[in-house]
């Protein structure tokens, strides 16, 4: 169901973490082509988890639709604020436009995690395994404490959020 975009999202976010690490080799962060190239990657993760919310909401027991409800709003309330944050990084004079304040910046990643976190807690049966929400909302929380820890915890989500195998590995994916 949700595999594809189950595992390009996080490893999008490796590619992020890997142009981040190189950009970082002369001491600082800036832009150039690793830093561009790195938050394009971040976008399309960013877009990819968006994605899988999206579609763990749709898979989601009807009987948890308020929760539902609520941890949607939370994960896409989450995307839209770290992609403008994303855009406005790639496309400075987009600031002009709408400069989130800093308590929004802070509000977007939290959002995005609880929200997916719950969307995947509300999926734990078959499609989802127990531990994964919890593997999820750690790796995500380690990165918002230091981005230093991108690709481990990249690696933490596609470890949680890989394709069981099936007869059918390229028909057939699920969240394990």
């Amino acid at each position: 169901m949700t595999g594809p975009v189950a595992l390009a999202a996080p490893a999008l976010l490796a590619v992020y973490g890997l142009f981040r690490l190189l950009d970082g080799i002369d001491g600082g962060h800036g832009p150039g082509l690793y830093w561009t190239a790195g938050h394009v990657a971040f976008f399309a993760s960013i877009l990819g988890f968006g994605v899988l919310g999206v579609q763990l909401a749709q898979a989601a027991p009807r009987r948890f639709a308020p929760i539902t409800a609520v941890a949607s709003t939370a994960m896409l309330t989450g995307v839209a604020l770290f992609l403008w944050v994303i855009l406005t990084d790639l496309v400075p004079s987009l600031e002009q436009v709408w400069e989130p304040s800093d308590a929004l910046m802070l509000v977007g990643p939290a959002a995005l995690s609880f929200g997916l976190t719950g969307l995947l807690a509300l999926n734990v049966d078959a499609e989802v395994a127990p531990w994964t929400p919890i593997v999820f909302f750690g790796a995500f929380t380690v990165i918002g404490a230091d981005l230093g820890f991108v690709l481990p915890a990249a690696a933490a989500m596609v470890l949680a959020l890989r394709p069981r195998a099936t007869a059918d590995p390229v028909m057939s994916f699920e969240l394990v």
